[in-house]
């Protein structure tokens, strides 16, 4: 199955609002093996969302809209998609009625257009929720075997309905649901382009699995992929890949994960060889000790430090020599050394 994501919102399209939609929807169905090529951003206008509809059923059979299923008149999604499949749109009375109930408890009073939060196809699916008042709405087209969902904006609404409602739906349609697999492998010290030359062997004998190579804040991360059905359950090569890959390139590894950063590694070394850190810091104004204490379990490694912007305050506050910093200036290696000592 090909997915093709379609996000909506005017805000989106304007950069007002960062669309991490878009990644929340890529992640839930690749949990299930089900892939996404193309995605695309639209503003709140039936006329091109409607387009972009067009486009993506060209080349997709499961086209996901997020957003724009408010109760507003620019909540144009299931209208713009409902014109565009010739399908009617009706009130679902479960979510009809867990709406009405909510603004009974809230003691609030009904808009005229709240009912649109409640609309699903007549001949369709209805995803009811309690984690927000919009229901999701899906159609399934038997002639052209392709599935079309809407699904609400608020990433905590939309995230709890692909959870409870939509990725178990569709576990249910794929007759071998398959599982992604992942491992991230995170190297200091070494550029793109040099671990790419490294490791081209290694990735050319590993066809079978999809491994990327990114660029981070002061970091490369790898990340290696490989699908399996959920019955096989087999991730030998995926395993045997990685530890080539960590053996090529020990030299830079700095850690296993996701999230993993050099300030990660930093604390978990320091911690490993029994060593305390604090820091003296000028121009970066307490960002590396910020940085470093966000890490968990940080305090073990971490004792404190002091901000001395001033040249000033290098005198007060770490007594640095006056003579040194106006013989050498305070941007000099004598007086960074002065600092740490």
């Amino acid at each position: 199955m090909n997915l093709e994501i379609i996000t909506v919102g005017t805000e989106l399209v304007q950069g007002q609002t960062i669309n991490t939609n878009a990644a929340l929807l890529a992640k839930a169905f690749a949990s299930i093996g089900v892939s996404s090529y193309n995605q695309q951003v639209v503003d709140d206008n039936q006329k091109r969302i409607e387009e972009s509809i067009s486009i993506a059923a060209t080349r997709a059979d499961l086209i996901v809209l997020a957003g724009g299923i408010g109760p507003t008149h620019d909540d144009l999604t299931k209208e713009s998609l409902a014109h565009y499949l010739g399908q009617e749109l009706v009130i679902d009375s479960q979510q009809w009625q867990y709406i009405q109930d909510y603004f009974i408890k809230q003691d609030r009073q009904l808009s005229p257009l709240d009912y649109k939060q409640a609309l699903t196809f007549r001949e369709g699916y209805c995803f009811n929720t309690e984690d927000g008042l919009a229901c999701g709405s899906l159609y399934f087209d038997a002639d052209a075997n392709q599935y079309y969902i809407c699904l609400p904006g608020p990433p905590n609404e939309l995230k709890a309905m692909l959870n409870k409602e939509v990725v178990p739906y569709f576990e249910q349609k794929i007759d071998q649901p398959l599982a992604t697999e992942t491992i991230c492998l995170n190297f200091y010290g070494i550029g793109e382009s040099q671990v790419a030359n490294l490791l081209e062997p290694i990735i050319q004998k590993a066809r079978e699995l999809d491994i990327a190579i990114y660029a981070k804040p002061r970091h490369i991360r790898l990340v290696l992929s490989q699908k399996q059905s959920k019955i096989v359950d087999n991730y030998q090569l995926l395993d045997e890949t990685s530890h080539q890959i960590i053996d090529q390139l020990k030299d830079y590894y700095i850690g296993e994960g996701r999230e993993h950063t050099i300030e990660a590694y930093l604390i978990n070394r320091l911690k490993q060889l029994k060593l305390t850190l604090s820091g003296a810091e000028s121009l970066t104004g307490g960002k590396m000790l910020s940085r470093l204490t966000q890490v968990p379990s940080a305090s073990a490694v971490i004792k404190g430090g002091f901000v001395v912007y001033q040249a000033q305050a290098k005198v007060d506050l770490l007594s640095i020599d006056p003579e040194l910093i106006e013989k050498y200036s305070v941007y000099s290696e004598q007086c960074a050394c002065a600092m740490a000592e």
